[in-house]
């Protein structure tokens, strides 16, 4: 997986359309075999520091 710098997507005029493709392109490559072994033996958990109905009823 390639490290890159954090962007933030909030307008379609924030990226170019040879960057709109890309992340297209990839979004399909990871649809196409959304199943990995990255967390394979590994345990995962989530903490939450503020509580939200939001996040509390998506969990339920």
């Amino acid at each position: 997986m390639n490290k890159q710098a954090t962007r933030h997507f909030l307008s379609l005029l924030d990226c170019s359309g040879d960057e709109l493709a890309a992340i297209i392109a990839r979004a399909l490559e990871l649809k196409a075999s959304p199943v990995n072994d990255n967390f394979r033996g590994k345990v995962l958990g989530m903490v939450f520091d503020k509580s939200s109905t939001r996040t509390r009823i998506s969990f339920e």
